[in-house]
């Protein structure tokens, strides 16, 4: 049985652990109230223990600004007390999971995320003066997927009113990645500076980036991120206005988040491409002006695949440098025999993508979507692709021995010739799939949907079949 503070003599009872920092000297604690029950957050200060009495200040500054704050956004102020190990300051406790946890949000509830958080941040500039946030990050950020993307914005360690520094000293950071520049250099804060951390945020939902992988889009100087190429998929204006908000300069940015909110509500986030002819228009127009207007189409046209190149070059470098991309939206990649030994792909789109001879070893597939990809001679061994999308996928004469595909839908698949030695297939979907002459030597397809397939030739050794099923 865990071990928890005896807080009883102050009326609370510590349930769990919700999270620990152990660089600050912070825990927190999920408790209740002893008279009336009500679930409450606990952050316990050890100061002492650490010898950090900047922390204190922060806290006593955390307990100022939560205390004029009433918003439902923003959990309230409920207690504060002192025990011989640290301070302690008591929250009203909000139902969410940190942005950080949440994965596959689509960019339509991406950009309605976006206006929530907004809405938040003009409700703190209305202030006098205005209360800036100072570490907006995915982990400071809650959200309730079943009550339709409610938004809270929590831990107030580090704001401030105005230019006031209430929170913030020459030894206390944000976080790399989210600081804008003029935090980093420790200058005064203005109602832009969250604007920045909110879009920095944002570049990690659209890019399936991690908050502690962000530092990977930073310039040498750590200034200015770099994601362009990997938001090709949005619309223009919409990343124009993320450019807006992450740029480097705070007369560069919006000058606030009503300004920001209002920029962004009338905005689509994703690409509409529609063409049509209208014929009673056609009549108004000279075949010589037609044909001007389709040469401009065309030349568009083609400027748009030399950007899409450019996009994939930048992509295929970043593969293969950071080699992690979890999330990212790579549909239609081309990377013939690349070394991606040990990459990270969890979740991403690489729909239609050719990576025939690519050395994918040990990689991080999980729920990766790579319908219809061409992965032809592609070494998989020891990968994790459970749950995958491999559903039309060409895997003839791979290498997947050892690899992990439970529960992963490869429907129609080619695997003919691919090494499957002692390969997971437990539950997986393998309907219509062409197995032939391939080497399932020691591999389990318990539960395995085997209906339709074509296993001529198969080495079947020491594998795994009961409870599959073989029928059409």
């Amino acid at each position: 049985m865990a071990r928890y503070p005896n807080f009883l003599q102050y009326n609370y009872h510590i349930e769990q652990v919700l999270g620990k920092n152990s660089t600050g000297g912070r825990v927190t604690y999920l408790a209740s109230h002893v008279d009336t029950q009500k679930t409450v957050v606990i952050k316990k200060y050890q100061f002492a223990k650490i010898g950090n009495w900047n922390s204190y200040q922060a806290h006593q500054s955390e307990i100022r600004v939560l205390r004029s704050l009433n918003l439902a956004s923003i959990p309230r102020y409920l207690d504060s007390f002192e025990t011989p190990n640290g301070f302690c300051l008591v929250q009203e406790y909000k139902q969410g999971q940190s942005l950080g946890q949440i994965k596959g949000l689509s960019p339509p509830e991406i950009k309605q995320v976006a206006l929530n958080l907004l809405e938040i941040l003009i409700y703190l500039q209305k202030h006098h003066p205005p209360i800036i946030h100072g570490d907006i990050k995915p982990d400071n950020i809650l959200i309730d997927p079943d009550n339709g993307l409610k938004v809270y914005l929590i831990d107030f360690g580090f704001a401030r009113m105005g230019s006031c520094d209430l929170g913030m000293s020459s030894s206390i950071r944000g976080t790399v990645g989210f600081m804008p520049p003029e935090e980093m250099f420790n200058r005064q804060l203005t109602t832009a500076s969250d604007l920045y951390s909110l879009g920095a945020t944002l570049v990690c939902l659209l890019t399936g980036s991690s908050a502690h992988n962000i530092n990977q889009l930073l310039d040498p100087h750590g200034y200015q991120l770099h994601y362009q190429h990997l938001l090709l998929h949005l619309h223009p204006r919409f990343r124009r206005w993320l450019r807006k908000m992450t740029a480097p300069k705070q007369s560069d940015r919006f000058a606030d988040a009503l300004t920001a909110y209002q920029a962004l509500k009338s905005l689509s986030i994703e690409k509409k491409t529609s063409f049509f002819l209208y014929r009673p228009i056609l009549k108004k127009y000279s075949l010589k002006s037609i044909i001007l207007g389709i040469t401009i189409l065309v030349a568009l046209a083609l400027a748009g695949m030399t950007g899409f190149m450019y996009w994939q070059g930048r992509t295929v470098r970043l593969l293969l440098t950071s080699k992690n991309c979890e999330g990212c939206y790579l549909r239609h990649l081309t990377l013939r025999q690349g070394n991606l030994i040990g990459v990270k792909l969890a979740q991403a789109n690489l729909k239609d993508s050719n990576l025939k001879d690519s050395n994918l070893a040990n990689a991080d597939l999980r729920r990766v979507n790579l319908s219809n990809a061409y992965l032809k001679g592609v070494t998989l061994t020891g990968a994790n692709l459970e749950g995958a999308i491999l559903k039309g996928v060409n895997l003839m004469e791979a290498n997947l021995e050892g690899a992990n595909l439970e529960g992963a839908n490869l429907e129609g698949a080619i695997l003919n010739g691919a090494n499957l030695t002692q390969t997971n297939f437990k539950f997986a979907n393998l309907l219509n799939a062409k197995l032939k002459y391939t080497r399932l030597i020691k591999s389990n397809l318990e539960g395995a949907n085997l209906g339709g397939a074509n296993m001529e030739g198969a080495n079947l050794e020491n594998t795994i079949l009961p409870d599959s099923n073989f029928s059409q």
